[in-house]
């Protein structure tokens, strides 16, 4: 038995960090400034890992805006 997150647990923790569902899967990032959306099925079935991605995904992308300036 592998250790997930419910549905509302899942929502609550995108709602926490700031994470935007938009459709199919897509969710936009809390970046300021931007409109970046990521689909979370690239991380695979589990919501832990679709969290994760999320973080993943916001923390690579505004390293990458820093570095550029």
């Amino acid at each position: 038995m592998s250790r997930d997150l419910t549905r509302a647990q899942f929502r609550a923790a995108c709602e926490r960090a700031g994470f935007v569902p938009e459709m199919l899967g897509y969710y936009r990032l809390p970046i300021p400034g931007q409109h970046i959306a990521v689909n979370v099925f690239n991380a695979g079935d589990r919501r832990r890992d679709r969290l994760a991605y999320l973080h993943a995904e916001t923390e690579r992308i505004t390293q990458r805006e820093a570095a550029a300036r």
